[in-house]
């Protein structure tokens, strides 16, 4: 099972599109960062996330993804603190 987790975000411009998708498997959950342009074209997919398949375990990752900056996305935990970020050259 897999799927995006929440609607994506559009970068300041609004040029990009940031979003999480996860990857629900038997044996583990993983969590990938992705950007697309407007033409809906992956140009980055990052692992932010890999844990346990149960819900209490890869919850805690699941906060909000923000936009640092025009070029650089980067996705909080419910804490608020930085899981990963991911950066257009």
């Amino acid at each position: 099972m897999s799927g995006f987790g929440k609607k994506p975000i559009s970068s300041p411009d609004r040029k990009f599109k940031a979003s999480l998708y996860i990857v629900h498997e038997v044996s583990i959950v993983k969590g990938y960062l992705i950007v697309c342009n407007k033409k809906n074209q992956e140009l980055i997919r990052s692992e932010v996330f890999q844990d346990r398949p149960n819900e209490w375990a890869y919850v805690p990752y699941l906060g909000k993804i923000q936009w640092l900056s025009l070029r650089e996305a980067a996705l909080f935990n419910k804490k608020n603190e930085l899981v990963s970020k991911v950066s257009l050259l």
